[in-house]
């Protein structure tokens, strides 16, 4: 095993802040949505991934994903963007 650190997508914790304000959650009310997730993040930890502090588990992004209904190719693609706006669900 290297010492490497794997490749985060750049533009992750920016794609966190945007779906979180489209789903129009807090910090803490979307911590309280993903609160049955094994390793359930706390407010300050989705800060933490908003700024690009902290790296999210693949759980944690999927269920972004799944609430969201963003796919979550769109999240983790650098080249893809988060639409503007989230269809009905």
């Amino acid at each position: 095993m290297g010492t490497k650190k794997r490749p985060v997508p750049a533009r992750l914790p920016e794609k966190l802040l945007k779906v979180r304000r489209l789903l129009d959650l807090t910090q803490e009310q979307l911590a309280e949505r993903v609160s049955h997730l094994p390793s359930a993040p706390r407010p300050g930890h989705i800060s933490r991934f908003e700024q690009g502090l902290r790296e999210p588990n693949l759980v944690y992004l999927l269920e972004i994903s799944r609430l969201s209904g963003v796919p979550l190719e769109a999240l983790l693609d650098d080249d893809l963007d988060v639409p503007d706006r989230l269809k009905k669900r």
